[in-house]
C-alpha cells in the first residue's frame, strides 16, 4: 500500500526540497505542498467529508507555517484527525522542541537542512502508527470517526 503524504510548507524553497525528497520515498504519494494552516485544514476537512479513508496517511507541518503557529496546528490537527500522523519539520530539533511537539501530538521532527534518511525514517514510522490507528479505530464496528 502506498504511503499517502501531505506537506504543509509556507517556504517555497522548502517546499521544493520537500517535495523532492517525498517523491524519492519508496512507495510514497506525495501530494502537491499546501502554503497555510488554513489550505491544510480545509483540504484535510475536505477528504475526511469524502470518506476517511481519503485522508493522506502522514501529512509533514514545517515550522514556518503560517497563519497558525505549527506546534498549534499540531494539536489541532491530532485532535480533529486522529488517524493522520503528523511530523514537524524544523530547524531547532533539541530535545525541548521534541518534547513540545510530541505533547501537541505529533510522531516526530525532522530536522532542517532535510536529509532524505531521516524523513524517510520518520515518515514510516509515522505511516505505520496512522495504520495502527485506522485498525484501531476502525475496529469499534461504527468505522472511523473524526471529531469537529
Amino acid at each position: 500500500m502506498a504511503t499517502r503524504i501531505l506537506p504543509a510548507v509556507g517556504d517555497i524553497e522548502a517546499a521544493r526540497a520537500l517535495s523532492t525528497l517525498t517523491g524519492q520515498l519508496p512507495g510514497a504519494e506525495p501530494a502537491l505542498p499546501v502554503g497555510d494552516s488554513t489550505a491544510l485544514l480545509d483540504t484535510l476537512a475536505r477528504l475526511a467529508a469524502e470518506s476517511v479513508d481519503e485522508l493522506p496517511e502522514v501529512v509533514l507541518v514545517h515550522e514556518r507555517i503560517g497563519p497558525v503557529p505549527a506546534l498549534d496546528l499540531i494539536r489541532d490537527l491530532v485532535l480533529r484527525f486522529p488517524a493522520v500522523g503528523v511530523v514537524l519539520i524544523t530547524a531547532d530539533t533539541s530535545p525541548g522542541i521534541l518534547t513540545a511537539a510530541m505533547d501537541c501530538g505529533a510522531r516526530g521532527i525532522v530536522g532542517v537542512p532535510l536529509a532524505y534518511d531521516a524523513l524517510a525514517e520518520r515518515v514510516q514510522a509515522a505511516a505505520a502508527w496512522s495504520a495502527g490507528m485506522r485498525r484501531h479505530l476502525g475496529s469499534g464496528g461504527g468505522g472511523l470517526e473524526l471529531y469537529g
